[in-house]
C-alpha cells in the first residue's frame, strides 16, 4: 500500500521497465524480445481495465511486492513458527534488490520472485498433503514462473536437485503423481514455448550479450571473470541479511546470545541443497566461458529465501528478544527506503543528480502536439522514449526503430523520428537505408528543462518524415 501511494504521488515520467510496459501495451504479443510475456499480459489486463495510467502501472507492482512478503510468511510459518515467519517476511526488505530496486523500477524480476515464493509455498504444502490438486498447482506455478523471466529455469533446477537429494522429500515428490505437475507445467508453457522456438535468437540474444559483457578471447580469463562475478554477486546479495542478523544476536555488541545456536534440520538441509543446485547450475554456465558478468539482482530468484534458511539453521533468531531487534531494524530500513524514494525525485535536481523521473517527457509530448498536431505516428530509438510518449499521449502510436529494422516493418505514411540528442549517430542513416523512399525533413532540436527545478536541459532531435503513397502499394 505504501509503495502504491508513493508511486501515485511521484513523477509521471516513467522509468525504464515502466516505459516498456506502456509501450508494449499497444500490441498483445506471445513474446516480447528478451523478456517472457507474463508480466506484460497482466499489465495489459490492468491497463485495459483501469486505463493507461499510474494507478494501473503501480497496482501490479504493489501486488507483486505484497505477494513476496505474504507467501514467504505462509511458507515460513509451519517451519519456524509465526514469530519467525513474521521476521522472515519482514527481512525481505533487507535485500536491496527487493527493498529498494524492486520498488524503484524492476517489473519482471518482482513477478518472478512472487511466483518463486508461491512455488516454495506450494512445494511444502504438497509435502504436507500430496493431493493431485496440489501437484497440479505446483506444476501451474512452475509453468507460470518460466514465463516471468528465463532464469526461473535455474530456480526450477535447484528445486529439482534439492527434492532428489533430501530423502524424505524425494519419496513425496518423485512418484507417479509428479506427472500431473509436469503435464500442467508443459500445457501452461506451450504457447510461449512455441514462440521461443521460432524466435530463439530474439529471446536469448540480449540476455547472453549482457552476461558476456566483459568477455575476451581467452577462455580461462572468461571463466575466472565469471567465477569472480558470481562470487561477488552472491556475497553482496546475502551480506545485508547475515550482517544484520549477527548484530541482532549481539545486544550492544556484547557476547552472542547463547540461545541462538546452530541446529540443522531436514528443512535446512533442503534449502542448503536448493542453493547448491542454483550455484551449481550457474557454475556450469560460467564454465562454458560465455558468461563473464553476473549481476547481484540476477541472484534474486535464487537467494531471496536466504532469511528463511538462517532461521532454520538458527532457530534462536525467533526468540522474542532477537525477534524484536530484527523487526526494529527492518522497520528502520523500510522507513529509510520509503523516505528516500520521493526525496531522490524532489531533492535530486538541487544537487544536480538526475534520474529518469526528472526527464521532461510530459513537456516533450505537449511540444510535439503543438508543433505537429496532425502526426499520430512516432518512431523512437529506445523503449524509454517510446513508452513515455505513448503514456503521455495514448492517441500517439509509438514504434521502436531497432525492432522495425529487425522485422522490416512497414513505415507509416507520415510520422516523426525522434531520439535523444547525442545518441548513436548512425540512427538516421540506418533509418534512411532501411526506408529509402522516406522523405526526411531537417532535424528539429527541442531542449526542455529537467523536472522538479532542474537547471539543466535535456535535448531531443525530431525528424519529420513522409512516405509517398505509391511506396505503400
Amino acid at each position: 500500500m505504501a509503495h502504491l501511494l508513493i508511486r501515485l504521488n511521484l513523477s509521471d515520467s516513467l522509468d525504464l521497465d515502466e516505459a516498456e510496459q506502456a509501450f508494449e501495451f499497444q500490441q498483445l504479443r506471445m513474446g516480447y524480445g528478451t523478456q517472457p510475456p507474463l508480466y506484460n499480459w497482466l499489465q495489459w489486463l490492468l491497463f485495459s481495465t483501469f486505463g493507461l495510467n499510474l494507478f494501473a502501472l503501480a497496482l501490479l507492482k504493489s501486488l507483486c511486492l505484497f505477494g513476496i512478503y505474504f507467501f514467504m510468511f505462509l511458507t515460513a510459518r509451519p517451519l519456524v513458527g509465526s514469530m519467525g515467519a513474521m521476521a522472515v517476511s519482514a527481512s525481505m526488505l533487507l535485500l536491496p534488490q527487493i527493498g529498494w530496486e524492486a520498488q524503484r523500477d524492476l517489473t519482471h524480476s518482482a513477478l518472478l520472485t512472487t511466483i518463486a515464493s508461491m512455488s516454495l509455498y506450494a512445494y511444502f504444502a504438497l509435502l504436507r498433503q500430496p493431493t493431485l490438486a496440489r501437484y497440479a498447482l505446483f506444476g501451474l506455478l512452475v509453468g507460470l514462473g518460466m514465463q516471468t523471466k528465463y532464469n526461473f529455469v535455474i530456480f526450477t533446477m535447484g528445486l529439482m536437485f534439492a527434492s532428489l537429494v533430501v530423502q524424505p522429500h524425494r519419496a513425496f515428490v518423485w512418484n507417479r503423481k509428479i506427472v500431473v505437475s509436469i503435464a500442467v507445467a508443459v500445457l501452461c508453457l506451450l504457447p510461449h514455448g512455441l514462440w521461443v522456438m521460432q524466435h530463439f535468437d530474439t529471446a536469448a540474444g540480449g540476455t547472453i550479450e549482457q552476461m558476456k559483457d566483459e568477455s575476451t578471447a581467452d577462455f580461462l580469463l572468461n571463466v575466472l571473470a565469471g567465477m569472480r562475478s558470481l562470487l561477488m554477486a552472491t556475497v553482496s546479495f546475502i551480506t545485508p541479511i547475515w550482517l544484520i542478523y549477527l548484530l541482532a544476536c549481539r545486544p550492544f555488541f556484547g557476547k552472542v546470545d547463547r540461545t541462538v545456536r546452530w541446529r540443522p534440520s531436514t528443512e535446512a538441509l533442503f534449502f542448503l541443497c536448493l542453493y547448491a543446485g542454483y550455484l551449481g547450475s550457474i557454475v556450469i554456465i560460467v564454465l562454458s566461458g560465455e558468461v563473464t558478468r553476473v549481476k547481484d539482482r540476477w541472484m534474486q530468484p535464487m537467494l531471496f529465501s536466504a532469511p528463511l534458511l538462517f532461521f532454520l539453521l538458527l532457530p534462536g533468531l525467533a526468540q522474542p528478544a532477537v525477534f524484536r531487534r530484527i523487526m526494529k531494524v527492518t522497520a528502520f530500513v523500510a522507513a529509510c527506503f520509503l523516505i528516500a524514494l520521493p526525496l531522490r525525485v524532489y531533492l535530486g535536481p538541487s544537487y544536480e543528480r538526475y534520474v529518469r523521473a526528472h526527464h521532461p517527457y510530459p513537456a516533450l509530448a505537449n511540444e510535439l502536439a503543438r508543433r505537429h498536431p496532425q502526426v499520430h505516428e512516432v518512431v523512437a530509438t529506445d523503449k524509454l522514449l517510446a513508452g513515455n510518449l505513448h503514456f503521455q499521449r495514448p492517441a500517439l502510436h509509438t514504434l521502436l526503430l531497432p525492432r522495425m529494422l529487425e522485422e522490416r516493418a512497414a513505415l507509416p505514411e507520415e510520422g516523426l523520428l525522434i531520439m535523444r540528442a547525442g545518441e548513436e549517430p548512425d540512427w538516421q542513416p540506418r533509418f534512411q537505408a532501411a526506408y529509402p523512399d522516406a522523405r526526411i525533413s531537417p532535424a528539429q532540436r527541442i531542449s526542455l528543462p529537467y523536472r522538479y527545478g532542474g537547471k539543466e536541459e535535456m535535448a531531443f532531435l525530431v525528424l519529420p518524415f513522409m512516405v509517398p503513397a505509391a511506396s505503400h502499394r
